[in-house]
């Protein structure tokens, strides 16, 4: 346990968690999104039906799709993984890999290919120019702007007042067999995640996305955007504070922690939140730990196990735990803040809660 929690006095930590989470964790702001999204679902539609190779799933994935928004749900991200065959190759980085088509498929997807090896480049910047023709064709009410090519998705966005909107649409190859297993999925003897989740992710297969790597060249990132989705959905199903406890733990990082400039290197994003609750999860799978009771000691034990990768420099990826999810650099100055120095994390909370958020937020709401 990290100095000073011992003396926190328990029962005011847990309110001031709660207040806080209903006075800024959970705001819904966007009447607006719904229709971006139905306007994201037409144009996905319409590809499948005039596209002879764009046809897959569509699935909306990350915190709006699992309810675990902090603060606005003014953004949603939609999967539309396509079944190719092919085979993949694995390269220097273990987060990437080459995907090799077999040669009676090499003609059909040719216009995004280099020789008998799909381009990433090429795969994302055809479906954007379809997302693109689409969204000319639909013509939607409301002014709806398209960006993003040459990146890992198609964005939609929508301005409406005071307040952005955007749907990330993000094609994705989806190929069999299942490519990895961590510790967490071959042990048989945990509680968590359930069983018949990790069947659905092995019999799903991998998922790959045009994200640029080091490397460069044809190198796709494997994806695990949709296993996580349904992770954190059921963890928040299964653990009553789960939720909460992240949605906490992104504001707190939202008010404190996220660069003011869009053109610096973010070292502490809410993906790292995010996997750490998970890891979390794993590791304590008893339901009772997570009793709302418990939220006090949920908070102080995550804050102290942050603690502990940041000292460490290193925070394992979920699903490839040799990978370090702060290899672009350590946040150590997120161990200065008051959340890790005071002896009395309650009245740090009461005092968060009292401030003014168009203190962090010019303009205001």
């Amino acid at each position: 346990m990290a100095e000073g929690f011992t003396y926190v006095p328990e029962i005011e930590l847990w309110k001031s968690l709660n207040v806080f989470y209903t006075s800024y964790g959970h705001l819904t702001r966007s009447k607006v999104l719904p229709e971006v999204v139905e306007t994201a679902y037409a144009i996905l539609q319409k590809i499948q039906e005039t596209s002879e190779m764009f046809k897959g799933e569509v699935v909306k994935v990350g915190s709006s799709a699992s309810k675990v928004s902090a603060m606005f749900d003014d953004e949603s991200d939609v999967l539309f993984p396509i079944y190719i065959e092919g085979q993949i190759e694995a390269t220097e980085d273990p987060e990437y890999v080459k995907f090799k088509l077999p040669k009676r498929c090499v003609k059909i997807w040719e216009i995004c290919s280099d020789n008998e090896y799909l381009s990433p480049s090429k795969f994302s910047n055809h479906f954007y120019d379809l997302v693109n023709d689409c969204l000319e064709k639909l013509k939607p009410d409301g002014k709806i702007e398209l960006e993003g090519k040459g990146t890992v998705a198609a964005t939609l966005n929508c301005c409406h007042e005071k307040f952005d909107f955007s749907v990330d649409l993000v094609p994705a190859v989806r190929c069999k067999p299942w490519s990895t297993n961590p510790y967490w999925m071959t042990d048989k003897t945990r509680q968590w995640p359930p069983r018949d989740i990790l069947a659905s992710f092995i019999g799903r297969g991998t998922e790959l996305v045009s994200k640029s790597s080091r490397g460069g060249g044809n190198n796709w990132r494997l994806s695990f955007s949709h296993a996580e989705t349904e992770l954190v959905t059921n963890a928040t199903l299964i653990f009553p504070t789960f939720g909460k406890l992240l949605i906490i733990w992104k504001t707190l990082r939202k008010l404190y922690f996220s660069p003011q400039s869009r053109h610096c290197t973010i070292l502490f994003k809410s993906y790292h939140l995010k996997i750490l609750l998970l890891h979390e999860a794993i590791d304590n799978p008893d339901k009772e730990a997570w009793e709302n009771q418990n939220l006090a000691l949920r908070f102080k034990l995550s804050l102290e196990r942050l603690r502990q990768h940041i000292k460490a420099g290193f925070l394992p990826h979920l699903f490839i735990p040799t990978v370090n999810l702060f290899s672009n650099g350590t946040p150590h100055f997120v161990l200065d803040h008051k959340l890790f120095t005071t002896s009395d994390l309650a009245d740090v909370m009461r005092n968060i809660r009292k401030l003014d958020r168009t203190d962090f937020y010019p303009g205001g709401f």
